[in-house]
């Protein structure tokens, strides 16, 4: 995936490294300390990979010893240049460490102040609104972007924006969710009807080499709904209508999670204020999951 703020950065690392090095000879101890943590890395890897496809263990012993000892070799060799230049990798590989851990621990501690709700106790009051025309006409088709894990179950806040937070009267109501895969190249998607005509829950099984271009995937969706039927493919304003322009459609995120200080520790406020510039330095859900025409509330 392409972000531009971490690309950027990259080069502006490079040219620091470039500068402070100022020759190649100087960088060998920094190159030779990061292929070598590299190689331990992947082996480390690749044995706990191998260890859950149930390979013979005595085999799976004598590749562990073979490969670290020696990997173990060329570690020892470049540690000993710490001082020449080694320590920028382990500034650099601490600092991506840092962020790693801070993004998914951070992640972990929203989704614990994130409560969910059954769909089903708010059917009724969706298919009300729909026919309520006091409330004005949000849109025609409403999408919401959930990580729900439930099929069942959607976040609480989502509830909170489509029926107390200015009720947003809709046609048709959309949850879209991804569901990661372990095969790379997989790429699915399943339709289920919650409410007959209303409400419906679209889960994208998608691979980690699969591009998260949810707005272009969802176009597909409602292509094939409206080939078969099920969604008007046209909109329903008389004067669009005549032009066969298609329904409208809205997107909403809502990325907003209240977490109580109150209740955290020191190191998870440090955990989160981390997350929090990773965030900003990274990419939003709106550019990852390549959204046109969001809103963020």
């Amino acid at each position: 995936m392409y972000i531009p703020r971490i690309n950027w950065g990259l080069m502006f690392f490079c040219f620091i490294v470039v500068v402070f090095f100022q020759k190649s000879e100087s960088m060998e101890a920094a190159y030779g300390l990061t292929i070598t943590i590299t190689m331990l890395m992947t082996t480390i890897l690749l044995t706990y990979w191998l260890s859950r496809t149930r390979l013979n263990k005595i085999f799976l012993f004598g590749f562990v010893a073979i490969y670290l000892f020696l990997e173990s070799g060329f570690f020892y060799a470049n540690v000993i240049k710490f001082f020449d230049g080694g320590w920028l990798t382990m500034v650099l590989g601490g600092f991506i460490a840092v962020c790693m851990y801070a993004w998914y621990n951070g992640r972990l501690l929203k989704a614990n102040f994130t409560s969910y709700v059954k769909i089903d106790k708010y059917v009724s009051i969706i298919k009300d609104m729909k026919l309520d025309e006091t409330i004005p006409k949000y849109c025609t088709n409403l999408a919401y972007l959930s990580r729900a894990k439930r099929n069942d179950e959607i976040e609480s806040k989502i509830i909170y924006s489509i029926i107390k937070k200015q009720p947003k009267r809709a046609d048709h109501y959309f949850i879209l969710s991804i569901v990661n895969q372990e095969d790379p190249y997989t790429f699915k998607y399943s339709v289920d009807e919650i409410l007959p005509g209303t409400i419906y829950k679209v889960n994208f099984l998608l691979g980690f080499k699969v591009d998260r271009r949810i707005n272009d995937y969802f176009n597909m969706v409602l292509k094939d709904l409206m080939a078969d039927g099920t969604i008007p493919s046209r909109s329903s304003h008389p004067s669009l209508r005549a032009h066969n322009i298609p329904p409208d459609l809205k997107y909403v995120i809502i990325d907003n999670t209240y977490i109580n200080d109150i209740l955290l520790t020191v190191k998870q406020k440090i955990t989160l204020n981390i997350y929090n510039f990773v965030k900003y330095i990274g990419s939003d859900d709106f550019k990852s999951w390549g959204l046109l025409l969001t809103m963020l509330l």
